[in-house]
């Protein structure tokens, strides 16, 4: 098993874990370590434990940061030299969803990979003529209703 960290700017890591577990359920290998900017000082040694705890725990641990470049990655990158962990930046919903599903299964590289992809192809662009053809379709549906009296 693999546990996981998530971590980012303000009170996104709990949201994400609290998004996370009213879909999936209760997720006690995962870890919310946020990062505010009135505890700035103790956030380095708050995240340490977070991903020391989950090695001790499960052997390994995936960090999903919110973006790449902000003090929560940084912080990150410098916590797990050496250890058996990989971060992953740009945390989404459908990222973490798939690694909820494989934490007790795969490898920890595994899910670093699945985690990159999943995040990737959680990103959907509606183009403008996705919403118009949308929006057509209701309209034509409204007037369908107004002359069936319904």
């Amino acid at each position: 098993m693999v546990g996981c960290v998530i971590t980012g700017h303000g009170d996104f890591a709990t949201g994400m874990l609290s998004a996370l577990t009213m879909i999936a359920g209760d997720q006690p290998c995962i870890q919310a370590v946020p990062f505010h900017e009135n505890a700035a000082a103790e956030f380095p040694s708050t995240l340490q434990s977070a991903i020391h705890a989950a090695i001790n725990q499960y052997g390994s641990v995936i960090v999903c940061c919110d973006l790449v470049g902000g003090s929560p990655f940084n912080q990150t990158v410098l916590a797990v030299q050496n250890l058996p962990a990989e971060v992953v930046a740009g945390a989404n919903l459908p990222m973490l969803l798939e690694l909820t599903s494989m934490l007790d299964t795969a490898q920890l590289n595994d899910l670093a990979e699945t985690a990159q992809e999943a995040g990737a192809a959680g990103v959907y662009r509606v183009g403008a003529e996705m919403l118009k053809s949308s929006n057509d379709s209701a309209s034509s549906q409204d007037t369908d209703s107004e002359e069936d009296g319904i």
